[in-house]
């Protein structure tokens, strides 16, 4: 059984509103659906109701042309895809989010929001700003999409067959408010695909490629880190082998050098004991010679030897004269200066100590006026010259010129005792352990003669190298989860892009730069296509920077962009084959692509 559906032209019964009023199988169905000639198609009598309701049938008229009547499996309530067209049969309708009760199918595009989900209003923009229930453009020729509800009846064609705009229309007396550019469209999107197709065949084939390699690769891992397990514990006996026997010759070392400095100490207290007899004696030698008194150094103010004196600074005869000091060497003890007695101001080079400098006096004295050089009693005990003498009575005099300069012991003394007493009493450095077999080689010309240091030294290295090759392998077996592997392409690769003035390297799945500022260490996957590096360089008054990484399918491995969207946080776009998905492929090659919402043509 049919019923013949009249469609008029213009002025039919609902004209200017698409809710359907009860359907009459006596009165033939008058609707404005469209702008030209009449069109008779016949419909099932069961269905003929919902079929035409709102503008249903899809039978509107754009441009002149005239469209004829979806079949059953097309699309027949406007802005519903035809999966969902099922949903919309039957004599009452419920809102598809389940709440509120049943609603006349009249309610159905009627352009009042009767559910909070947008399903009773499929085809008009009245349940606007709602992201349930979507406008779904036929597109017949070209790829079907869908559009949020605001966008349709809002005067700007969105669809490419118009039929986002219909209700517009409608209300406009029929008019058509858009060209149907699908033909033309669709000959772009099928070239577009074609090429896309290509991209993302290439794509998946390096992904599996790539997968392929790094299942070996982790397989490789394995067997290296078991093989590497197995072996450590033969490296760490013979470490502990090692231990005990440097342990021993650490004790022996220890002892040895406690021993040696026992002795050097004892040393230097004799010596330090013989200096000192020698000291007083040539003070008591030099006391004699200034008539008996007690050599002092005399400070005095105003950086001049003969300012004011400043008794609470007097210091003995041996003691170091300070840099800076300002008085003289009372060589006779009479707390006087005289004429000859040395001074100094505070600029003045110091002798050290009025012991040396009350010498030097004395032996200039003692040598004035005289045709050669006279060597005074005190001086010949002190340095020798008796010998010296001595030698000359034998010899001959000998010339001017052959004689060298003799130093007395006391000043000697005086000069290096502390010295040597600092050079004595010092550590003397020592190479951690004893040193390395090589440096003692190099130190003695010798052969390297390996200690039990040096074993353990080497026993103690190969361990670790051998833990770190471990942790390493279990790195690389634990950086890519399976789902990632198609990602393993990137591994120790860097990417480079200048972007403005600055150069972004990110190294995968090591670290990543602008310039030399660090953007972070890689850290995690944060989704099935993004990833984050994080605790880089610190900003000024913080955060820390970081680098989060979004990956797009693309054939090629390229750093596209990167960005700093907000302060510290950085963000770079990569191409990889990785992140292309084979729904994607199966789409284009199957024809069912719908365009979504958040995507543009």
């Amino acid at each position: 059984l049919g019923l013949t559906a009249t469609l008029w032209a213009a002025g039919a019964p609902g004209a200017t509103s698409l809710r359907q009023p009860a359907f009459d199988p006596t009165v033939p169905l008058r609707r404005s659906i469209g702008w030209g000639p009449l069109a008779v198609i016949p419909l099932p009598l069961c269905r003929l109701p919902l079929q035409m309701r709102g503008l249903a049938s899809s039978a509107w008229l754009l441009g002149g042309a005239v469209a004829s009547l979806p079949s059953r499996a097309e699309a027949l309530v406007l802005g519903v895809a035809p999966a969902d067209q099922a949903k919309y049969f039957g004599s009452t309708f419920k809102c598809i989010g389940g709440e509120g009760g049943p609603l006349p199918a009249s309610a159905i595009n009627d352009e009042y929001c009767d559910c909070a989900d947008g399903s009773d209003e499929p085809g008009t923009g009245a349940c606007a700003g709602q992201d349930t229930t979507h406008f779904y453009c036929p597109n017949e020729g070209s790829t079907p999409r869908r559009l949020y509800a605001s966008r349709v009846g809002d005067g700007i064609c969105d669809c490419c067959d118009g039929s986002d705009e219909a209700a517009l229309s409608a209300r406009a007396g029929g008019r058509p408010s858009c060209k149907n550019t699908c033909a033309e469209q669709g000959a772009r999107e099928r070239e577009a695909a074609r090429r896309r197709i290509q991209d993302l065949q290439q794509a998946m084939a390096k992904q599996k490629e790539t997968r392929e390699k790094a299942l070996k690769d982790i397989e490789i891992y394995k067997a290296d880190r078991a093989r590497l397990e197995g072996e450590l514990p033969a490296l760490e006996e013979a470490l502990k082998a090692a231990e005990k026997a440097a342990e021993v010759e650490r004790a022996t070392q220890k002892e040895k050098s406690e021993a040696e400095r026992k002795l050097r100490e004892e040393a230097l207290k004799v010596k330090a004991a013989e200096e000192e007899a020698k000291a007083k004696a040539a003070e008591e030698k030099m006391k004699t010679a200034f008539g008996g008194g007690e050599c002092h150094w005399r400070q005095t103010g105003g950086c001049h030897p003969d300012g004011v004196r400043e008794a609470d600074k007097d210091k003995a005869c041996s003691a170091t004269i300070e840099k800076g000091a300002s008085g003289y060497c009372d060589c006779d003890g009479d707390g006087t200066r005289n004429g000859k007695e040395p001074g100094y101001e505070c600029k003045t080079a110091k002798p050290g100590t009025c012991v040396k400098a009350c010498l030097a006096l004395l032996e200039d004295s003692q040598g004035a006026g005289d045709e050669k050089p006279q060597v005074s009693e005190y001086t010949k005990w002190m340095d020798g010259a008796a010998d010296a003498m001595g030698s000359e009575e034998k010899g001959g005099e000998a010339k001017a010129g052959d004689e060298k300069p003799q130093v007395s012991e006391y000043t000697k003394w005086m000069d290096g005792a502390a010295e040597a007493m600092s050079e004595g009493l010092a550590e003397e450095p020592e190479e951690e352990e004893g040193g390395t077999a090589a440096a003692r080689a190099e130190t003695s010309g010798g052969a390297p003669e390996q200690t039990a240091i040096d074993i353990e030294r080497e026993a103690r290295k190969k361990v670790t190298d051998h833990k770190n090759r471990m942790k390493q392998l279990q790195d690389n077996i634990n950086a890519l989860p399976s789902d990632k592997l198609v990602y393993a392409s990137l591994t120790g690769r860097t990417l480079e892009k200048k972007v403005g003035e600055f150069k972004y390297k990110v190294s995968f799945f090591s670290n990543a730069h602008q310039d030399h500022t660090s953007l972070g260490h890689w850290s995690k996957w944060t989704g099935p296509t993004s990833g984050e590096f994080d605790k880089g360089t610190m900003c000024w008054g913080g955060p820390e920077r970081k680098l989060l990484v979004n990956f797009v399918c693309g054939v090629q491995e390229e750093l596209l962009d990167a960005m700093e969207p907000s302060r510290c946080v950085y963000e770079a776009t990569v191409s990889h084959p990785g992140a292309c998905a084979q729904e994607e492929l199966d789409e284009l090659t199957a024809g069912t692509r719908v365009v979504g919402v958040r995507e543009e043509l």
